[in-house]
This record gives C-alpha cells, structure tokens and sequence, in this order.
C-alpha cells in the first residue's frame, strides 16, 4: 500500500490534534505551563498583551457585556426557564433551602397528632411558608395556627347544613341524595 503524502494543512491538524490528545491527558500541567508562560509574557511584553487584550475585546463583544454585568446570559429565555426549574417560590427557596424547610416543619409540628392529621398540616404549613403567610423559619406557634385552621376545617362535631352549597350549585342534601 504506497503511502499517501501529506499536504501542509494535514500536517498542522495532525499536530494539533496529538496535541489536544496530550493536553487532555496532561491538563493540568498544561495550565501550570500556561499560567507560567502567560506571566513572563507579561512582565516582558505588557504592550503586546495589551494590544491582544483590544482585538480579543473587539472580537468578542459578548463576553465584555456579560463580565459587566452580575449574571448574564447570551440566551435569556433559557436562563429564565432554568431559572423557573430551580426556584421553587418567587422569594427565593432553593433545593438546599426545601430539605431544611420540610426538617423545620417536620420539627414543628406535634408528634401527639395522627398520622393523617399531621401530613395534612406539614402539607399545609409548606404551602402557608410558599405563599409568604409565614417566615422561612417555622415554629411551633406557626404549627398550631395551621393546627387549628385544620380542625376548623374538619371537625367531627360541627352541625352540617344539607341546604349549604357545596359545589357547583349542588347541596349537600342532593349530593347525599338525600333531596
């Protein structure tokens, strides 16, 4: 099989690819080599580095407008629908903040509850903490306002209306089939 020769841009390409291979490999001596080289070139040739500054600059708009700013993005619309992934309320709980808040909530709210009545205040204060009704710290004082407005909501002894509306215009009488 005769062997092929090689043009010039072949070389080059050839060259630089062993090179990113070995970069690959080696990185981080090759940025201990970069960050080297880059100091005494400027220490020995601040005119030349600062004129390679200009062009970069010129060349790459984009990331001179996102280093003046504090959080920039070159797709905004991306960055607000991740945005919207991670948040999870508009005044700022964040995935490490949720696990803290459920422990809190957890903490505050009586183990003497049962089961039932407990997961359906924890559910309730969460949210209570979501809409702004109370602080990202919650305490045992929150609990019980939540506690409350629970057995208000579901009392076992409270005289029910059957002529009280319940939903979409139906009585409770015809719902039980009652009228």
């Amino acid at each position: 099989m005769p062997r092929v020769k090689l043009t010039e841009e072949e070389k080059v390409e050839r060259a630089r690819q062993k090179h990113r291979l070995w970069r690959a490999a080696n990185l981080e001596r090759a940025r201990a080599t970069k960050r080297e080289y880059m100091a005494r070139r400027r220490a020995e040739k601040p005119e030349e580095v600062a004129a390679s500054k200009k062009k970069w600059a010129a060349a790459n708009p984009e990331y001179i407008r996102a280093s003046s700013r504090k959080q920039y993005h070159k797709h905004p619309e991306k960055a607000a629908a991740r945005r919207r992934r991670w948040r999870i309320s508009k005044f700022g709980i964040n995935r490490t903040d949720q696990h803290k808040l459920m422990d809190r909530c957890h903490a505050a709210i009586p183990r003497t509850l049962p089961r039932d009545v407990r997961d359906d205040v924890f559910s309730a204060l969460v949210v209570a903490v979501y809409e702004g009704r109370f602080p990202k710290r919650v305490q045992p004082e929150h609990a019980k306002t939540i506690i409350s407005e629970h057995y208000k909501q579901f009392s076992k002894f409270d005289t029910v209306s059957l002529d009280a509306v319940v939903c979409e215009g139906a009585t409770r009488g015809q719902l039980m089939g009652i009228y």
